[in-house]
């Protein structure tokens, strides 16, 4: 993602009632760019983890034929769920997610 481009779409503001009003702070949660914006920021997190949990024996990511820690990656819009058959590979899985997110600036709030 170009950053640069990125904070000139953020900061662009909004019309209403023909009139530009500047943006104060990001984009509104449920708005029609939310979900573009989270697919682009979420771009990779499925690699970022299969490239963990999902190397054969010769190094290679094989999605298809190499997972047994039965990892799954799902995303719809702007969410995502990660299943694992235990409890301890679902908390490294979070780990892994929470690096790859921290990496892009975003973190967890509350």
């Amino acid at each position: 993602m170009d950053k640069s481009i990125l904070t000139q779409f953020l900061k662009a503001g909004f019309v209403y009632n023909r009139h530009l009003n500047p943006t104060k702070a990001g984009t509104p949660q449920g708005g029609i760019i939310s979900p573009i914006l989270a697919n682009m920021t979420l771009d990779g997190m499925e690699k970022a983890i299969a490239s963990k949990y999902h190397v054969g024996n010769n190094g290679v990511i094989d999605k298809t034929r190499f997972n047994p820690e039965k990892v799954h990656f799902a995303r719809y819009a702007d969410d995502f769920i990660v299943t694992a058959t235990s409890k301890e590979t679902a908390k490294d899985i979070a780990e892994v997610v929470k690096g790859f997110l921290a990496e892009r600036g975003l973190e967890r709030f509350g």
